[in-house]
């Protein structure tokens, strides 16, 4: 299947030249249901959207040496308007990393959306 994909482009002025970071987000399919390579179920790409944002990793990496896995967390801004949800896979600089929670930020006094706010995990090994 194709997904639809839509580039967002940052604002000129304000606080939104601060996302420097090209992102892609990758919303996945409620009810399609695939198969990998292994049969393990996953889910179908639904759309895709290519933003500027900013990531910066939120904690110190935790290595485990059973696994040799090293699982780090990250915070990702994103511009308004972003349909980001815990479902979703961000993509930057070619590693992807599973949304684990998404905040749609708004303005308390005007509602109206500021930014959007996700805690990603990046699985290495």
């Amino acid at each position: 299947m194709t997904a639809p994909v839509t580039t967002v482009w940052p604002a000129v002025g304000g606080w939104q030249h601060l996302l420097t970071k090209q992102i892609t987000v990758l919303h996945l399919a409620d009810d399609a249901v695939l198969e990998d390579a292994y049969g393990n179920a996953t889910k179908d790409i639904a759309s895709i959207d290519v933003v500027f944002g900013y990531l910066e990793p939120e904690a110190e990496a935790v290595h485990l040496t059973s696994a040799d896995t090293l699982i780090t967390t990250h915070q990702v801004i994103l511009p308004p308007g972003i349909a980001l949800t815990a479902d979703d896979t961000i993509v930057v600089d070619g590693v992807s990393y599973r949304v684990i929670e998404a905040l749609h930020v708004s303005n308390a006094r005007t509602g109206i959306e500021h930014h959007v706010e996700g805690h990603v995990l990046e699985v290495q090994g």
